[in-house]
């Protein structure tokens, strides 16, 4: 029955064969998808990984500029305490220290 040919002189192997072929083709077509689509897929999650990278290092910079200033308004608070507490103390000292014979 295999070698039975049908009208327009085309046979079943032939027919076959040609199946076969655009099938092929086709699981082939699947596979192009499928890795363009993997392709897509790892273009996507760089683009997302550098947007959400991008956005922590600018919260990032934002709490160490709020520490920093933290640190340095104690650092002033500490000078002008230190100064004005010299200040006082040495203007209000009633005795002072002789030097050494």
């Amino acid at each position: 029955m295999t070698d039975a040919v049908p009208s327009g002189g085309v046979s079943v192997e032939a027919v076959a064969q040609r199946l076969r072929q655009i099938l092929d083709e086709a699981g082939q077509d699947r596979a192009d998808i499928a890795q363009m689509a993997d392709a897509s897929l790892r273009q996507w999650l760089s683009g997302v990984t550098s947007r959400i990278a991008a956005s922590l290092g600018v919260a990032a910079a934002s709490v160490a500029a709020v520490f920093s200033d933290a640190c340095t308004m104690a650092l002033n608070a500490k000078d002008a305490f230190l100064s004005s507490y010299e200040r006082e103390r040495s203007k209000r000292r009633q005795v002072q220290r002789r030097p050494r014979a």
